[in-house]
């Protein structure tokens, strides 16, 4: 007996989401956004420094449409631990914004996102006991990012740029070319992730 009743049950629940599922005049009933152009953490020789995601507050959720738009000007996160390291995340300023169109209504609808960051500087260096001290990882740049889902209820296309404007790092007190990578696109939510270890 109850095995018939977790079979009906399974049969039941299996019968009722496809009713759920399907249906000829569908519409696009929710929608999600978020922007933010700063996202960064610093882990390195016991230093954490962290700062974002800025700015706050770029953000919706549909079915009511929704704009919003949030900067945050001069950035600045420091830490250290006496006599070994330091570090850093600054910006210039931060921008988000988050709008959607999306009103439960059927037809295209579109919800986007944008961030962007102007002079971000993102480093660590040792600290000098006699002489300077060295930069072991710098990173400084300008870009912005953009990504987008339009259509209807079961066609949406979704799409997206990173526009680099400029972009510099520095490694052991050592610059790498990093030209090739400046004004062109780059995928939506590119991460750069760099480990270093002795």
């Amino acid at each position: 007996m109850r095995a018939l009743s977790l079979v009906r049950i399974i049969l039941i629940v299996a019968v009722s989401g496809g009713a759920l599922v399907s249906g000829s005049n569908a519409a696009n009933i929710s929608a999600s956004s978020s922007g933010y152009g700063l996202d960064a953490h610093i882990s390195a020789l016991g230093l954490n420094v962290d700062a974002g995601p800025l700015p706050t507050g770029a953000s919706g959720t549909a079915p009511a449409p929704y704009s919003t738009s949030q900067m945050t000007l001069n950035v600045n996160t420091t830490g250290n631990i006496p006599v070994v390291v330091s570090g850093n995340i600054s910006a210039n300023s931060v921008t988000g914004t988050a709008v959607s169109i999306v009103d439960g209504l059927a037809g295209s609808r579109t919800t986007s996102a944008t961030g962007g960051v102007v002079g971000a500087n993102i480093g660590t260096n040792t600290l000098s006991i006699a002489g300077p001290g060295v930069t072991l990882l710098g990173l400084n740049g300008t870009l912005n990012s953009s990504a987008q889902i339009t259509g209807d209820f079961g066609s949406l296309a979704a799409t997206g740029t990173t526009t680099i404007q400029s972009l510099g790092l520095t490694i052991n007190g050592i610059g790498v070319n990093l030209a090739p990578f400046v004004g062109v696109s780059v995928a939506p939510n590119t991460s750069i992730e760099i480990h270093m270890s002795n």
